[in-house]
């Protein structure tokens, strides 16, 4: 695939969580510097922000890039931070080992959480002397504006990965009934670069409010990598209050003290939350 129907790809995937999205976004802008130069790479990283507003990493990896006097070696630092499993490890220590986790949405990290939850079964299974677990994890994303309710007992706590946290408020891709109808303690998983500053957040809420680059329930997207169609969900506002506790790569700490580690992106760039320069993805 050509480099520019990559970005054009990329684009177009609503539906892609900010980890992945960022990811992938650092591969293709530092291929770019490798092989299309220093103009077409800065136009890439400008038009997937346009695209992908909402994805804190994002603004944080491309804000660096273009302003690293070696933007490949920074890529690959970038993507080491990105991806580093600290977070996971502390996650999976930090819950409990048996009874009920619920689980909001398709996040990066609790999607890894599920799926090394899976292995570690399988492989307790195989093996008589490895210590088992009693954990489970329940889905409770829905799609209809009607949330199940739990009683205290069940489940322990409900996990949702954040998309950018703000001053008193974070974005996620979870319906706000879920927090409204339970009353359960909010664990927010926050990756590496997800806290930004008000400037930022204030540029974000106005898009958010205005419905501009939000996608309907139908909109349908797919990539060259996944052949299965995926819904692109949601992006609602939680507000900090209603989080009990934040999962990040330090461990777990109160949302005030995760608020110290917001970043500043490129001033020239803010005006790329709900840009029309790039109306379309082709």
């Amino acid at each position: 695939m050509h480099p520019i129907e990559r970005v054009r790809s990329l684009a177009r995937a609503s539906w892609l969580d900010p980890v992945s999205v960022t990811a992938e976004a650092i591969d293709a802008i530092s291929d770019a510097y490798r092989w299309m130069g220093d103009e077409v790479a800065v136009s890439i990283g400008r038009r997937l922000l346009a695209w992908h507003p909402f994805a804190a990493p994002l603004w944080y990896s491309v804000s660096e890039m273009l302003q690293a006097p070696f933007p490949e070696e920074r890529a690959q630092e970038l993507t080491n931070d990105l991806l580093r499993n600290t977070l996971l490890e502390k996650l999976t220590a930090a819950l409990p080992s048996d009874g009920t986790i619920g689980v909001i949405g398709e996040g990066f990290w609790i999607r890894r959480l599920v799926k090394a939850e899976k292995n570690a079964e399988r492989h307790a299974r195989s093996s008589p002397r490895t210590e088992k677990t009693t954990r489970t994890f329940l889905p409770v994303y829905e799609k209809s504006s009607t949330a199940p309710k739990y009683s205290e007992e069940d489940p322990f706590c409900i996990l949702v990965e954040a998309m950018a946290i703000g001053p008193d408020s974070v974005f996620v891709c979870a319906p706000t009934t879920i927090f409204e109808q339970n009353k359960l303690p909010i664990w927010l998983v926050a990756g590496h670069a997800t806290v930004i500053d008000t400037h930022l957040w204030e540029k974000l809420a106005v898009l958010h409010a205005s419905g501009k680059l939000r996608p309907s329930p139908q909109a349908k997207q797919s990539l060259w990598w996944d052949k299965d169609e995926k819904i692109a969900p949601e992006i609602e506002i939680l507000p900090l209050s209603r989080v009990a506790t934040v999962c990040g790569p330090n461990g777990l700490e109160p949302p005030e003290k995760t608020r110290e580690r917001a970043f500043s992106p490129l001033p020239e760039l803010l005006d790329l939350a709900g840009s029309t320069s790039f109306g379309k993805a082709d």
